[in-house]
């Protein structure tokens, strides 16, 4: 696997484990929803930052134009994929740890 793959790949698992770790914290702790927001609103542009940062100093080595969109591409994809894991996996992990529905 090349090393652009497995550290968009790492970074997929460290944006879903802040996500599921801010969940079980709304869950423990009886966060009000907007505390939840509050919370959580870094973690999007977070993970669009971060993804840009290690994409543009893994495609260092590549031509301008794979350097520049290759990190777009993959802040988008790392994003997007994050954003499904948790429309489809969210409900169910809420579930488990004891969250409710609504």
């Amino acid at each position: 696997m090349p090393a652009w793959a497995a550290a968009n790949f790492v970074l997929l698992l460290c944006a879903c484990a802040a996500w599921g770790w801010l969940d079980y914290l709304y869950v423990t702790q009886f966060w009000t929803p907007d505390e939840m927001r509050a919370a959580t609103d870094w973690l999007m542009l977070g993970i669009i930052a971060a993804s840009m940062l290690v994409n543009l100093w893994l495609l260092r080595k590549r031509s301008l134009s794979v350097h520049l969109l290759g990190a777009l591409a993959a802040a988008l994809a790392v994003t997007t994929l994050w954003w499904m894991a948790v429309a489809l996996a969210g409900n169910a992990f809420h579930a488990a740890i004891g969250g409710t529905a609504g």
